[in-house]
């Protein structure tokens, strides 16, 4: 992840040389599993006073899936985190890696605006997918809760107020959203529908939809 900072902060550098047009996507591997902070982001959060998730082992068993029973009896990669002083640890642990991952992410958007590029560059964080953490006794993805396939979408626009949008969109669409909001053409084909519109106005009632997501279970031809 530092890697990925240092050498992104190199391209921004290079680009504000020449002036020209630009697409930089800066792809850190944390807070993914395994959760391994370095060590001055993991003693900032101590594993002992941590709550976990109000729902951990409190699954209703008998009114869940099949899959995701299955799930919350057999933690394939650790066993281990049905003890709550292990899945405390493995917490501070996530948390030390987005304390990380933020550092990081700071730095490039401290590098842009040194370099006088934040004036005129749209800024997008978002991921691939959540983590469980241990809500209903759930780790990782895999799951169509909202702590597995909600993931964080955020824009920053130049000259643009902080706002919320409470319109749910899919990451499918975000080609072609970034295409409208840059005003250059759309390269190839996209099956999204660009939600530049709820961009610029959050409280727009603009219609989006439907909202797509999709897991691969291991079926065959899946």
């Amino acid at each position: 992840d530092s890697f990925v900072a240092r050498e992104s902060i190199r391209f921004l550098e290079s680009y504000a040389r020449n002036g020209e047009p630009f697409l930089l996507v800066s792809s850190f591997l944390k807070p993914h599993d395994p959760f391994m902070p370095a060590k001055r982001f993991a003693d900032m959060f101590e594993a002992a006073p941590l709550a976990l998730p109000s729902r951990w082992g409190q699954a209703d068993i008998k009114h869940l899936p099949e899959e995701v029973r299955q799930s919350i009896a057999i933690i394939r990669w650790t066993p281990e985190l049905k003890e709550a002083s292990e899945a405390r640890q493995r917490v501070a642990s996530y948390y030390g890696c987005l304390a990380q991952m933020d550092d990081c992410v700071g730095q490039i958007l401290s590098a842009l605006q040194r370099v006088g590029l934040d004036r005129n560059t749209v800024v997008v964080y978002t991921s691939d997918h959540g983590e469980m953490l241990g809500d209903l006794g759930l780790w990782n993805k895999f799951q169509f809760y909202e702590g597995s396939c909600g993931v964080p979408l955020s824009f920053r626009i130049p000259g643009q107020s902080p706002s919320v949008c409470n319109t749910p969109v899919s990451l499918i669409s975000l080609k072609s959203t970034l295409a409208e909001l840059c005003q250059v053409p759309l390269a190839g084909t996209s099956d999204g529908t660009s939600f530049a519109g709820l961009v610029r106005k959050p409280d727009s009632t603009m219609k989006y939809g439907p909202v797509f997501a999709e897991y691969n279970v291991g079926n065959a031809g899946a």
